[in-house]
């Protein structure tokens, strides 16, 4: 898409300012390119946190009683995946932990923490991040101090 583009201006400090033509030499690019990709980013990302599908209530206590024995007696993330792969559903990485997905249509239905327990504590239970999860330095961390007793 060719859009025939506007001058805008705005300030910036000093810090902010330098950052960016240090960002932009080392790029070898021009400081506006990089001001227009983060703005394009920042309203993307605006725009799919408004949009996002608030979670049913119902929904989710009805996933609660049919998973959650699951989340708790899982003595491993191949059971804990195997579990609630039985029962029709899918455990996948979503942010910073765990989701269950709805299996035809990949919509997430809830957060693995609204079925009793975190994925912190899954991390440190099985020891040992969630197999592909982008967050794996921090799945280190938790193991690393002891579990959360000893993050707090």
């Amino acid at each position: 898409m060719n859009m025939s583009q506007i001058t805008v201006m705005f300030k910036l400090d000093e810090v902010s300012l330098s950052a960016l033509r240090q960002e932009a030499h080392k790029n070898k690019c021009d400081m506006a390119s990089i001001m227009r990709d983060a703005l394009s980013r920042e309203l993307r990302r605006r725009h799919r946190a408004q949009t996002k599908k608030k979670t049913n209530p119902h929904e989710v206590a009805a996933l609660r009683a049919l998973l959650a024995e699951d989340f708790a007696k899982a003595t491993s993330w191949n059971d804990l995946c195997n579990r609630v792969s039985s029962k029709g559903y899918n455990v996948r990485p979503s942010g910073g932990g765990l989701a269950v997905f709805h299996p035809t249509n990949d919509r997430r239905i809830a957060k693995a923490s609204e079925f009793g327990t975190s994925y912190g504590h899954l991390v440190e239970r099985f020891q040992c991040p969630f197999p592909s999860h982008d967050h794996q330095a921090a799945h280190a961390q938790i193991l690393h101090h002891g579990g959360f007793g000893g993050l707090r």
